[in-house]
């Protein structure tokens, strides 16, 4: 499997290579901090990944314009997005827009009050 994660966030990338790596250990990861960054590595040479998983909140262009950016210039690239927003209406506007499905990228911390 080659999978690029669009991140810019090193903790998130690392974890969500872990991640994929535990599912496949040959797994050929490319990471992007940016969206720039993440259509050279797409469009690069040779064959695209299998996979893109699209963090929402990046810098310079993100959010669903980019989703929409990516999916009319790679169709046919499965993409998943994450984020830290996983309301209904972020949801919907993600598969409206092209998303194979959505991955809330941080857990919602509780807290626990002890007595």
């Amino acid at each position: 499997m080659k999978a690029l994660i669009v991140d810019d966030h090193p903790l998130i990338q690392q974890a969500m290579a872990n991640v994929l790596r535990g599912l496949d250990p040959a797994a050929e990861i490319a990471v992007a901090g940016d969206f720039d960054r993440a259509l050279e590595i797409g469009g690069a040479d040779g064959p695209g990944p299998d996979i893109v998983l699209l963090d929402l909140n990046l810098p310079g262009l993100s959010g669903i314009p980019a989703l929409k950016r990516w999916r009319a210039r790679f169709p046919a690239m499965p993409v998943v997005v994450l984020s830290a927003l996983d309301d209904r209406q972020t949801v919907r506007a993600a598969i409206g827009a092209g998303a194979a499905g959505t991955f809330p990228s941080r857990r919602r911390m509780r807290s626990c009050d002890r007595h």
